[in-house]
C-alpha cells in the first residue's frame, strides 16, 4: 500500500514540475475561423480583424476585446506583456500539465478522466451553486478507502474498490460554499485540500469563465473552454 501511495505522490511531484506553457489569453468569442472559441493562445498570436469585426478574450486582467480593423499581435493591441506566472490563466496551463503527467502515469484505467471531474489528487477548489461533481482518483490494483475531513473532523467515507477511477461525492459531506476538506486514503493524509467556492450563476460559458478562473475552479473552467470551442 506504501508503494501505491507513494508512486502516486511521485507522479504529483513531477506533475508540478512541468514547465508552464506560454498560453496568455483564451479566446471566448471570434470572428475568425483560427483563433477560434476556446482556444488558449500566446500573446504574440497575430489576428486579421476587419472594421466591425470584434475579438473578445479573456487574459491576465480578465476580460478584454479587440475592435477592428486592427492587424497584429494580441499582446500588442492590448498593451499586456506575458501572463505571469501566478495567473488564474496560467494556472489552468499548469493543470493541463498536471493531468498530461497524472494521465501519462495512469495504466489499464477503464475510464477516461473528463474536465468535469473533481481530480481529488490535483484539484483545489470547486464552484458552487451547480451540480455535485463526479470524483477522480487513477484506479489502483487495490480496494481503497478514502476520506473528505471537513474543518471539524467529522469524516465522509468512500468505498473505493480496485480498478475504479471514479465515484459519486458522498451524501454526508457538505456542499455548501465555505466548506473545506482534506483528503485522506487510507488513512494517509494527503496534500493540499478541497475548498467550495461561491460563484454568480452564469447562463453562458463565456460569463462563467471569468468567475470561475478567479477562484482557482479550474476543472469547471476547463469544461466552460471546451464549452466554448464546441459553441456552447
Amino acid at each position: 500500500m506504501r508503494n501505491i501511495l507513494a508512486g502516486a505522490l511521485g507522479a504529483l511531484f513531477l506533475a508540478f514540475a512541468a514547465p508552464l506553457a506560454a498560453q496568455d489569453y483564451v479566446v471566448t468569442a471570434s470572428p475568425l475561423a483560427e483563433p477560434g472559441p476556446g482556444r488558449m493562445v500566446p500573446a504574440d498570436t497575430v489576428v486579421s480583424l476587419a472594421a466591425g469585426q470584434v475579438l473578445e478574450l479573456i487574459g491576465p486582467a480578465g476580460p478584454a476585446r479587440i475592435e477592428g480593423p486592427y492587424e497584429g499581435a494580441i499582446g500588442a493591441a492590448l498593451g499586456g506583456a506575458q501572463v505571469a506566472a501566478a495567473s488564474p490563466l496560467a494556472e489552468l496551463v499548469r493543470r493541463r500539465e498536471r493531468m498530461t503527467a497524472l494521465g501519462a502515469s495512469r495504466s489499464g484505467d477503464a475510464e477516461t478522466a473528463t474536465e468535469t471531474q473533481l481530480q481529488l489528487m490535483a484539484d483545489g477548489a470547486w464552484c458552487v451553486p451547480g451540480p455535485k461533481p463526479t470524483l477522480f482518483l487513477a484506479a489502483a490494483k487495490a480496494d481503497r478507502v478514502v476520506a473528505l475531513i471537513g474543518e471539524g473532523g467529522s469524516r465522509a467515507e468512500i468505498f473505493w474498490p480496485a480498478g475504479a477511477s471514479t465515484a459519486a461525492w458522498p451524501d454526508d459531506a457538505p456542499f455548501t460554499a465555505g466548506a473545506r476538506y482534506r483528503i485522506a486514503m487510507n488513512d494517509v493524509e494527503m496534500p493540499g485540500e478541497l475548498a467550495l467556492k461561491p460563484v454568480p450563476a452564469a447562463a453562458a460559458p463565456a460569463e462563467a469563465l471569468p468567475a470561475l478562473l478567479a477562484a482557482g475552479c479550474l476543472a469547471q473552467a476547463e469544461a466552460a473552454v471546451a464549452a466554448l470551442a464546441k459553441g456552447g
